[in-house]
């Protein structure tokens, strides 16, 4: 009886460390945003704006079993973007999968943004004849 009591602490102690290993590697280290990164503003269509030069891409992985993996891997990308002196940030691609939400962005450093505008106003350069 007491052999069997030895044999199943030992077993409950190796399934409680094996557990917590299995527990840590599933999770990552919330990163917070850097000062620099905060500042960062987002560009939704890069085509649309000039001022603004390309300084690179970087892609982030955060695992789902976070408690917000989308927040967390956003904030990877800003830090590392922030890291290479972007000022802004453009998303290419973001998506959530069952392991891990994966966000591709690409990094932009701009002195002064303006829209560029279309080179037709399809309203003003239209002829609409209304009866």
């Amino acid at each position: 009886m007491k052999n069997s009591r030895l044999k199943s602490f030992g077993i409950s102690v190796i399934l409680l460390i094996a557990g917590s290993f299995i527990l840590n590697g599933c999770t990552q280290p919330y990163f917070p945003l850097t000062p620099e990164a905060e500042k960062m503003n987002a560009i939704p269509n890069p085509d649309k704006v000039s001022g603004c030069s390309e300084l690179g891409e970087v892609k982030t992985v955060a695992l789902t079993g976070e408690l917000n993996s989308y927040r967390q891997a956003m904030n990877l990308m800003r830090n590392r973007l922030a890291e290479g002196g972007a000022s802004h940030y453009s998303i290419v691609d973001a998506d959530t999968r069952r392991i891990a939400t994966f966000v591709h962005a690409r990094g932009w450093y701009c002195k002064e943004i303006k829209k560029i505008d279309p080179t037709v106003n399809f309203y003003k350069d239209s002829w609409i004849i209304i009866k």
